[in-house]
């Protein structure tokens, strides 16, 4: 059961499509008349090292891969160097860009959001 706003934490590698089966069944759950979009805040944890873009890019599916991860709203890391490997993955294999943002923050910009 969830509530507006509430913050769902994802962690690890065997979850990482669940921020985008999250989106899209919250979606899919929003009656025509309420405003559409989402109401809760997602935040996934990768537990394992990010491989390098040239690695994750042979991947058979990377690309879904990447695209659960941007469904939510913070990624997180252990280690600048696994996301740095998955900022360069998201703009060598989507084409994504990102910027560095106010207090050491990195932003990805994601079907017209920004993902931290």
């Amino acid at each position: 059961v969830k509530r507006p706003h509430d913050t769902i934490w994802v962690h690890d590698y065997h979850l990482t499509l669940l921020p985008k089966m999250l989106h899209d069944a919250e979606l899919a759950a929003q009656m025509p008349s309420q405003p559409q979009g989402r109401t809760i805040q997602m935040v996934y944890f990768l537990h394992i090292p990010f491989p390098t873009s040239q690695v994750f890019r042979e991947l058979e599916h990377g690309e879904e891969i990447l695209e659960g991860m941007l469904h939510a709203d913070v990624v997180g890391f252990h280690s600048f160097d696994y996301a740095r490997h998955f900022l360069n993955a998201s703009k060598r294999i989507l084409g994504l860009t990102y910027e560095s943002l106010v207090g050491g923050l990195i932003g990805v910009r994601y079907r017209g959001k920004k993902i931290l």
